[in-house]
């Protein structure tokens, strides 16, 4: 749907993932530092899941908006080094605010289910990222797959929203259902944890792992754009490639 401004060559996949991925990981740090200060509860999830599906069912009018201002400055900027900027930042102003949304979703997941038994909620937490990714790789590779080619896109955003609404439901189920039973932390906790320390780890070492996280990170989405370069060699320049690669990306964080 954004093909009229990123255009389809490894490029504007590329500025894709980094539009939505910068998306994700900000409304993860925003949904992180937020939904940890309030009480335990799936309510803010099944919020963010009702945000996410009215952004999809909204989502033909914002594209067009973006298309047509995008059309309107090409022409100005046609043979100058700006064009590529405007190209990225509006891609990242169409894909902010569901990826803002999506990334807040897991924090809102981890918080409303929070346990007092830091093994457990350590376990529980790579067990429900193991999930959500697994998850993440079977709808991208069921939308490029099988939705998008034989039904199209205005479908496909219905089953989106669909599935959005039945995300929401179940959270909004399981806060009814669910009683948890949280030992009270310790007035020591209680302060680190409010200024942001955790108690058994130091800012140097928090900074150190920051930064060995994040040069992960760079070199695995950096390895996904040349993977897409490399398999657009044998499959062509298709719809196709990006799924299967970002789905193989996913797969193997999920697992």
């Amino acid at each position: 749907m954004l093909v009229l401004i990123v255009g389809n060559t490894i490029a504007a996949a590329s500025m894709l993932v980094a539009a939505f991925m910068g998306g994700l990981a900000l409304g993860s740090y925003w949904g992180g530092r937020t939904f940890s200060k309030l009480r335990p509860s799936l309510l803010s999830y099944s919020f963010l899941e009702v945000c996410i599906g009215l952004y999809v069912v909204l989502s033909p009018f914002f594209f067009k908006l973006f298309a047509n201002i995008f059309s309107g400055l090409a022409p100005a900027f046609a043979d100058s080094a700006t064009l590529p900027v405007i190209r990225l930042a509006i891609t990242f102003a169409s894909l902010f605010a569901p990826a803002f949304l999506m990334g807040a979703t897991f924090p809102a997941i981890i918080a409303g289910t929070a346990h007092a038994n830091q093994k457990e909620k350590a376990s529980r937490t790579g067990y429900l990222y193991s999930i959500n990714t697994i998850g993440a790789a079977l709808g991208c590779l069921t939308a490029g797959y099988v939705l998008l080619p034989k039904v199209g896109s205005q479908l496909t955003m219905v089953w989106a929203f669909s599935f959005n609404m039945a995300a929401a439901g179940g959270g909004l189920l399981l806060n009814a259902i669910v009683k948890k039973k949280e030992a009270t932390p310790s007035v020591e906790l209680k302060t680190n944890l409010k200024n942001g320390k955790h108690p058994a780890t130091g800012s140097s070492f928090l900074l150190l792992i920051s930064i060995a996280t994040f040069i992960v990170g760079f070199a695995a989405l950096s390895y996904e754009a040349l993977l897409t370069r490399l398999v657009i060699l044998y499959f062509g320049n298709q719809l196709i490639v990006f799924t299967l690669v970002l789905t193989a990306f996913l797969l193997g964080t999920g697992y």
